[in-house]
């Protein structure tokens, strides 16, 4: 309950935004992985997908970040982080459907 009354704004536009396009929406969502305890920001059941929106915080934690994709890539679920910047920026869904396209099959930028 304390981790849903002080999400920050980004997490809840993402939110907002997901409930537009999908269903079903779970929000800080507990789980429990070989004795390790971890929230999700978003998680959607239907495509076993993981949403974490990452603010300046989690650039100390990229070492911890990687080993909790690990352990919930064990179980089957993806994890997709996008930084709060893009959310507050109105880049959010954008940035969610590249993730989620193959790399080999993403549009390429040239400069």
């Amino acid at each position: 309950i304390k981790l849903l009354i002080n999400r920050n704004k980004a997490v809840m536009l993402a939110g907002e935004e997901l409930k537009k396009y999908v269903n079903e929406v779970h929000e800080q969502v507990y789980f429990r992985i070989s004795g390790h305890s971890y929230f999700l920001d978003y998680y959607l059941p239907k495509y076993k997908l993981a949403i974490e929106i990452d603010g300046n915080y989690h650039k100390i934690r990229r070492v911890e970040d990687k080993e909790r994709y690990k352990m919930f890539n064990n179980i089957g679920i993806r994890t997709i982080r996008i930084s709060s910047k893009d959310v507050l920026s109105g880049n959010f869904i954008s940035k969610l459907k590249y993730k989620l396209t193959p790399k080999n099959q993403r549009k390429k930028k040239y400069n």
